[in-house]
């Protein structure tokens, strides 16, 4: 299919994301030398004047960053704690456009940071600052009233269900998402992690990657009919319409509500980072998939967005001229 023309379709379109989210930061310097206190480790040295630091939106917020960039409106469900680093985050994706007055704030768990220590490109250490058990109670009372309010107000035209195993996505707001959304049907893609795998029943579309599924389903991966077989195994036991597979330098293998598994071949492209890549992926699915899109289509369009940000070092976006230049040169 000739897809020139069709990066205009995802302009404007309203995605509501929801899912797990954190501030990343990157603070870079260069090492010298060896410790003196320990043999085993090095030092650090960051400029105290004008230290190399950089703070991103990261888990959700990178997928909501994601959809921004390719020219899409996102919204957020989330939770932050009530501190420096749920207010910087917030700011980060407020400053972009990015609605965030969806995000609920608790006194009683920290916003997860992870902290990068590097070396040029390469990474020294990460400081994870976490609390990833599942949120319940009050909490997850006041996120579900976030999410109806989101759905009502916001009016999305696909959500976005974003799992990094962080404790949002617990099973009574997977189900309390995918029941509210299909009330107005609204389509929901999920990109599941392993913890709650099997609680995405009923989802539009599930976006796992291939390893995540075959250690889910006890199945293997390796072969073109293991891909097939996992495909189908995932869309009867979880009643997903649609199952797309990633699959790293394989590319993707889609099956679709006829029961048909096709593959989408990874485009060959010199590889820089890989960080990112599946939101970016998702944020041009889901784009896409809103914009009406055939979903094999546009799990094209999600393929070909994913190769451009692996050009790039570091986290990075796909911005609508550089789709159209990389569907232009297909």
């Amino acid at each position: 299919m000739d897809f020139l023309g069709q990066v205009a379709m995802l302009k404007d379109k309203r995605i509501l994301c929801i899912g797990d989210i954190a501030l990343d930061e990157y603070h870079r310097g260069t090492v010298t030398r060896v410790s003196p206190e320990d043999p085993s480790s090095v030092i650090l040295n960051i400029d105290p004047v004008s230290p190399d630091v950089i703070q991103m939106a990261g888990c959700v917020g990178n997928v909501a960053v994601n959809i921004n960039a390719l020219g899409g409106k996102a919204a957020i469900v989330s939770v932050v704690g009530d501190d420096q680093a749920g207010d910087k985050v917030l700011n980060i994706l407020s400053e972009l456009n990015i609605k965030t007055n969806y995000v609920v704030r608790s006194a009683d768990r920290a916003t997860i940071k992870k902290t990068r220590f590097m070396v040029g490109s390469s990474h020294l250490l990460r400081e994870d600052y976490e609390q990833t058990d599942d949120i319940a109670g009050k909490l997850e009372a006041d996120v579900e009233k976030a999410i109806q309010l989101a759905i009502d107000e916001y009016e999305p035209e696909l959500v976005y269900l974003a799992d990094y195993d962080k404790g949002v996505l617990s099973f009574e707001i997977i189900t309390y998402t995918i029941v509210a959304a299909h009330i107005k049907k609204i389509p929901v893609i999920a990109d599941p992690k392993l913890r709650h795998f099997h609680d995405y029943k009923g989802v539009d579309i599930l976006k796992p990657n291939d390893l995540r599924a075959g250690t889910a389903m006890n199945m293997p991966t390796q072969t073109e009919s293991d891909v097939y077989a996992i495909c189908h195994a995932i869309a009867n036991k979880l009643q997903a319409e649609r199952v797309l597979l990633t699959r790293g330098s394989k590319g993707m293998s889609f099956r679709g509500i006829d029961g048909e598994v096709k593959n989408i071949p990874a485009r060959y492209v010199e590889v820089s980072e890989l960080s990112g890549a599946g939101d970016t992926a998702g944020a041009a699915l889901a784009l896409a998939v809103a914009s009406g899109m055939a979903v094999y289509e546009a799990a094209q369009i999600a393929n070909i967005a994913a190769s451009v940000v692996v050009q790039k070092a570091g986290t990075a976006v796909c911005t609508p001229s550089e789709l159209q230049a990389a569907l232009e040169s297909e």
